[in-house]
């Protein structure tokens, strides 16, 4: 299964409820909010509403919760796409580190890179992980200047890296990988 991390691009607070009570005893257990970043697992539902099945940091830490949504009324894009990041030839889509950030080969770290260095996403990712799914996916990196590609480098097709939104970092300004374009 693909996670799909996300950003509240809705324009308001989006409630949260528990994903597993049945309708008649939903109870809410936190908040979106605008330029939120969570993860989305699944979605169903018809043109006018649909239930997504998310993984968000709570008040009482991560957990997975179910969304409804109106998609006339707004909607959650790819936080790491070409719409926020910025494109560089042949390499891909690059977001920037705003504070130590690991990176993985499978569940190892291989490097870490701090403040000013650069992740490098695919045109089409933003995708998380099945065991960490508020890891990134990612094709290289850039530190102190230099690209290091997953391939090359790592003899891998991808690595993974934080964006930390599991230990409270999930707002577009606290994230550890980031856009500036939100």
């Amino acid at each position: 299964m693909t996670y799909n991390i996300k950003i509240n691009t809705y324009g308001s607070n989006i409630p949260v409820w528990d994903k597993d009570a049945p309708s008649s005893q939903r109870k809410r257990i936190g908040t979106l909010y605008p330029k939120e970043l969570f993860n989305l697992l699944y979605f169903e539902g018809d043109k006018y509403v649909k239930a997504y099945r998310i993984h968000f940091y709570s008040p009482s830490g991560p957990r997975f919760g179910t969304i409804y949504l109106n998609p006339e009324q707004g909607s959650v894009l790819n936080a790491y796409s070409s719409t926020f990041g910025d494109e560089v030839y042949d390499l891909g889509i690059t977001f920037n580190v705003r504070r130590q950030c690991r990176v993985f080969k499978g569940t190892s770290v291989v490097r870490y890179l701090y403040a000013g260095d650069k992740v490098v996403c695919s045109n089409s990712n933003s995708q998380g992980g099945e065991t960490h799914p508020y890891r990134l996916r990612i094709t290289g990196y850039i530190k102190n200047g230099t690209y290091y590609s997953s391939v090359r480098q790592h003899g891998t097709s991808h690595l993974w890296c934080d964006t930390d939104y599991e230990i409270g970092y999930s707002m577009y300004n606290q994230a550890t990988t980031y856009a500036t374009g939100w």
